[in-house]
């Protein structure tokens, strides 16, 4: 045929509307073998090359009607003769997918504090945001609405002096305190925080000592130890995890400078705990290194139990690595990779007996159907352990996963990649967090001074 071949480009708006027609038709269908319903999806496959633009429309209607029985025959036409009847099948398998990723765009939020905001974190009782913001240097805390998701600005707290840069905040367990990393004013800072009107309050602030035991060059990231004692900070060019013990809620003291095996910290950019609290995992970009360390509850000091090193023992995903989070049973780990080099994936890992960790399998940009997926950043897991949410910031997208709990292994549902993620910004999606009751998921979009909301409409499983 000769007529020219349309190019698709699959945003939220398309979805909406072939999804909405898919429901006219699929409303009033008869009862059908599933031979019946075979014949109807190869019919509907072969018109999607029709020579009538109105068939062509109306199948791909029906097709995305007839949903997940449709998309093996789908998956087929993808790699069909016809570049109409490819292009045609891939839209409606993607809509499909989206339709399936149970997340439903209600808001965005844009607030000056918010430019270059990297990390999201939502208070455990799930009534308060908290997002740093390096190209402000502040902290601001935000109200969220239960019924709605809806976020409210309460605080913002500036100080270029002693928050320059800042990029990350987390909390202590039980939500009484806060920890930052500000790579700009060389310095980690401890918060108090008021349970009833969310606000933090800058108790503490250790910086870099030219004289003194404190050495940073670039801290990047902080986390606090499961019972709230200890913080540990990494150091992207130091190339370190400096201890500090918690002192009265007010001071942060020195325990350890810890340098590991051979620069394995350099580049080093996230850091978490397991839930037990015995094992803190460090994620390095530039050797591309997943650092397994063993951790002293008493004295907070660290030794390393592991290095596992991209290129090595079957792992090809680590080049790049910035982060990692534990799953809630401390019995599965996953990593992402890509931000700043190296590989755009994302890694499953299995603790062993031996607390050493094993490579289950990995997800690489391009592989596995995983698509338009780079620059991956931050990545986070429902409360109720069903998905996995993986953000591409340079994509401007997010991975979203089925999760087998047992297992521990992954199914990519889709790439979610629309205005709502920060296409059309240079950088995009960013950080993310789920609420803790699991109805609303919240994402970061770093050039856009914004936070996107999206309402979870997946049914949680049982707790």
């Amino acid at each position: 045929m000769n007529r020219p071949i349309r190019s698709w480009l699959m945003d939220s708006a398309v979805s909406a509307l072939l999804m909405a027609l898919a429901s006219q038709f699929a409303l009033g269908q008869p009862q059908e073998s599933p031979a019946e319903l075979a014949a109807r999806i190869d019919k509907l496959i072969q018109q999607l090359d029709d020579d009538q633009f109105a068939a062509r429309e109306q199948a791909e209607a029906e097709l995305a009607a007839i949903g997940q029985p449709a998309t093996a025959r789908l998956l087929e036409a993808t790699k069909d003769a016809s570049a109409e009847r490819r292009l045609r099948a891939d839209k409606v398998l993607q809509a499909i997918k989206r339709a399936g990723l149970g997340l439903r765009h209600v808001g965005t939020l844009t607030h000056p504090m918010l430019a270059g905001a990297v990390t999201l974190v939502i208070s455990p009782d799930g009534q308060f945001v908290y997002v740093p913001a390096f190209q402000v240097s502040a902290v601001s805390v935000f109200h969220r609405d239960a019924a709605t998701g809806a976020l409210e600005h309460r605080q913002s707290i500036a100080d270029p002096g002693q928050l320059g840069g800042i990029v990350s905040l987390r909390l202590s367990a039980d939500g009484k305190f806060g920890v930052g990393a500000a790579f700009s004013s060389k310095s980690i800072a401890l918060f108090s925080r008021n349970a009833e009107t969310g606000e933090l309050k800058l108790e503490g602030v250790r910086r870099h000592e030219p004289e003194g035991a404190v050495k940073f060059e670039w801290p990047i990231d902080a986390a606090f130890s499961p019972d709230g004692k200890f913080v540990y900070a990494v150091d992207d060019r130091a190339a370190t995890v400096v201890v500090f013990q918690v002192e009265d809620g007010k001071r942060l003291n020195l325990v350890q400078t810890f340098a590991g095996e051979e620069r394995c910290f350099d580049g080093a950019r996230g850091i978490v705990s397991s839930p037990d609290g015995k094992t803190i995992y460090v994620n390095s970009r530039r050797p591309g290194t997943l650092a397994v360390l063993d951790r002293d509850p008493a004295t907070g000091k660290l030794a390393v139990r592991q290095l596992l090193r991209d290129e090595q023992d079957g792992i090809h995903g680590l080049a790049g690595t910035t982060g990692a989070i534990a799953s809630r049973d401390g019995q599965f780990v996953y990593s992402i990779s890509g931000r700043f080099e190296g590989d755009n994936a994302v890694g499953v890992y299995q603790v062993r007996a031996d607390g050493k960790l094993s490579l289950l399998e990995e997800f690489v940009n391009d592989e596995r159907g995983l698509k338009n997926f780079t620059g991956p950043n931050d990545l986070t897991i429902s409360p109720d352990g069903q998905h996995l949410y993986a953000s591409g910031t340079t994509s401007c997208s997010v991975a979203c996963f089925q999760r087998d709990a047992g297992s521990g292994r992954l199914s990519l549902v889709a790439t979610l990649q629309n205005e709502a993620t920060g296409l059309g910004s240079e950088l995009g999606a960013n950080g993310l967090d789920v609420s803790p009751d699991g109805r609303f998921f919240y994402l970061t979009l770093e050039n856009g001074s914004a936070i996107s909301i999206f309402e979870r409409t997946v049914k949680p499983a049982p707790r």
